[in-house]
């Protein structure tokens, strides 16, 4: 008699617990061949483009903060922003472009010292919006770098982004959000910031 109960218990148990493998085991979704080439493609697109950085950097080329993307150059295997110090923007809303910028980067970090303030493009980025195929309207983007001294202990190299956007045929307006957005924030040590300033 207990020989049979140990065998209708263990016999229960074996029918409560493989239906709570097959589950676990089916809940992890695989990855459809096609899942996993776009995974590979965006990996490639990623690569192509620091690569044409570093070729641009090779053959004296400026890097290009035009790009959708901003540049990027490799130090000790991390990409950090270029230092940019010089103004090619001369529209009007120069000074308040940049007097925007400098207002949310002294708020985070008020006890820096600020080396240089500049929109390093002539004009607007401009790239149409499609829907289905059909230009729908166009956004432009205008970036500006702020560089500043950490007391002695490194450098802050921040990134904004002027937003506005048209529809064919219409007037620009603001994009909400982004009027500035706060692109990116590398924090340098001395080192890597000398090296920079040799790129």
């Amino acid at each position: 008699m207990t020989k049979r109960r140990i065998f209708i218990c263990l016999t229960a148990f074996v029918f409560a617990v493989v239906p709570t493998f097959a589950q676990k085991k089916q809940s992890k979704k695989k990855q459809t061949l096609s899942e996993k080439f776009s995974k590979y493609v965006d990996g490639a697109k990623k690569s192509l483009e620091r690569v044409g950085h570093q070729i641009d950097e090779a053959v004296g080329v400026a890097p290009q903060p035009l790009s959708k993307k901003l540049a990027e150059i490799k130090i000790d295997g991390n990409w950090y922003m270029p230092l940019y110090k010089v103004n090619l923007y001369h529209g009007q809303e120069l000074e308040t472009f940049k007097d925007t910028c400098l207002q949310q980067f002294t708020r985070k970090y008020p006890h820096v010292h600020i080396l240089s303030t500049a929109i390093p493009q002539e004009g607007w980025i401009s790239e149409s919006v499609k829907d289905k195929n059909k230009i729908i309207g166009y956004l432009q983007t205008l970036y500006c770098y702020i560089t500043a001294k950490d007391g002695n202990d490194g450098y802050i190299n921040a990134c904004f982004a002027f937003k506005r956007y048209k529809d064919v045929g219409k007037e620009y307006g603001v994009v909400e959000g982004a009027w500035p957005k706060w692109e990116r924030t590398d924090v340098l040590t001395n080192e890597i910031y000398d090296e920079l300033l040799t790129r």
